[in-house]
């Protein structure tokens, strides 16, 4: 009664059948506007944080956002099979964070 090893897992996906490899320029592209945009938009809290971390308290702040590359860059096999969906209760949240806010 186990399950048959042929059957796919439904969060896995050949990375060709998500990203054709002509258009990698264009997943690039998208990539960078996107640091850029948010450079942009969070340029003044990153400065906060960046002094912050010159704190002797905090000084492993600018520790953290390499280990997540790295952490990222050791699962980026499984991370590129995985296949995107969608889930609402994510959405609930930020509509429920935004009428916290306003």
């Amino acid at each position: 009664m186990g399950r048959s090893s042929s059957t796919k897992s439904p969060l896995k996906a050949d990375p060709k059948e998500i990203r054709p490899e002509g258009e990698w320029y264009l997943w690039w592209g998208l990539a960078i506007l996107s640091i850029l945009v948010l450079g942009y938009c969070f340029g003044d809290s990153l400065a906060v944080l960046v002094r912050k971390w010159q704190s002797e308290e905090h000084s492993h702040g600018f520790i953290i956002p390499v280990v997540s590359l790295l952490l990222a860059w050791q699962k980026r096999e499984e991370l590129m099979a995985m296949r995107p969906r969608t889930n609402w209760t994510g959405f609930l949240v930020v509509l429920a964070g935004l009428a916290l806010y306003l």
